[in-house]
């Protein structure tokens, strides 16, 4: 048997996990996103979460609070535990190294 290979670490999230995640594109323009991404993205970010989750069946969702916060904290390349450098490239940061490795898989 080969040892495992690939992602076999625990990725790091230094945010909320029960939050909605966004990211802001170069227009403006606010996307949610998943965690994965969210914590692989340069450029703004937010999060939104509710301090006091409703009881099951709850009718007035007018009353419900939600906070939203600006989120500067480290940047991830994607799928790994690599910190990268804030550069505003208003994208996903992936790694190099993995890059290359599924373009030479796809060429098989």
């Amino acid at each position: 048997m080969g040892e495992k290979a690939g992602m076999t670490g625990k990725l790091i999230r230094d945010f909320p996990d029960s939050a909605v995640y966004e990211v802001q594109d170069r227009e403006g323009s606010w996307a949610r996103v998943t965690g994965n991404t969210f914590r692989s993205y340069d450029g703004p970010r937010r999060f939104t979460y509710f301090p006091v989750q409703p009881d099951l069946g709850f009718a007035n969702k007018e009353k419900l609070e939600s906070v939203t916060c600006e989120y500067h904290g480290n940047i991830f390349m994607y799928m790994t535990n690599k910190e990268v450098d804030h550069l505003d490239s208003y994208s996903i940061v992936y790694d190099p190294e993995e890059v290359k490795t599924r373009v030479e898989r796809r060429k098989l």
